[in-house]
């Protein structure tokens, strides 16, 4: 799992994720061909855990 901040600098952001494979192949069976993008430019991610089920879970700030 990897994640950071989407965008350009130009248009808008959000917390952008991606999960990769044991052989370090990006997993295409993860959100939209590999990538998951947040619905919001104000979550800024401090950590992201992968559970047991696979499923990701990010915690850290949200500002209006």
């Amino acid at each position: 799992m990897a994640g950071g901040t989407s965008g350009d600098g130009e248009g808008p952001t959000g917390p952008f994720f991606a999960r990769f494979q044991a052989d370090g192949s990006l997993d295409l069976t993860y959100g939209t061909n590999g990538y998951a993008i947040g619905p919001t430019s104000s979550f800024f991610p401090d950590a992201v855990v992968v559970e047991a089920d696979g499923r990701a879970v990010a915690v850290g700030d949200r500002y209006n």
